[in-house]
């Protein structure tokens, strides 16, 4: 995601990502396991990526992102994925929370994508009990996922 979100042409964002493949497998025995590794592939990335667009500089004259810029962003990116990666561990955590009817219901309605109507239908509820229990579950698993990530943020 990272380096389509650099390089504007899908193909080339595809090449630059079996080179950064390529290089990881390559260079793996020097990666430092104390260190974050995605801070080394993503530095590995950066690095590809601004090899990229130096090259398409040469035969475009177009301007480049300078190293520090692509730095910069490749910090957003990081943090941003760690947030996410947080986030869906919280809400794995809560979803194991929830009950077994609740489970059922969001699996009805956001893995098989049936409508309120047919889960309705499917167990003998009606239409509206169907909305409120989704509202409900909905509440429960967002109260449930900011007190997970903010006892995690208090004990780090």
């Amino acid at each position: 995601a990272y380096i389509s979100s650099m390089v504007p042409n899908f193909q080339d964002a595809e090449d630059i990502l079996q080179t950064v493949a390529l290089t990881i497998a390559e260079k793996y025995d020097t990666f430092d396991p104390s260190c974050s590794f995605l801070s080394w592939a993503l530095g590995i990335a950066q690095n590809k990526i601004y090899d990229y667009f130096r090259k398409q500089s040469k035969q475009r004259k177009i301007k480049i992102l300078d190293t520090q810029t692509v730095a910069q962003i490749a910090e957003i990116f990081e943090k941003e994925s760690s947030h996410l990666n947080e986030m869906r561990y919280a809400l794995e955590f809560c979803l194991g929370k929830l009950s077994g009817h609740w489970r059922q219901i969001l699996e009805l309605r956001y893995i098989r994508e049936l409508s309120t109507q047919r889960i309705a239908q499917q167990l003998g509820m009606s239409k509206n009990a169907i909305f409120i229990t989704l509202h409900r579950v909905r509440m429960a698993l967002q109260e449930c996922i900011q007190k997970r990530l903010s006892a995690e943020r208090n004990h780090l």
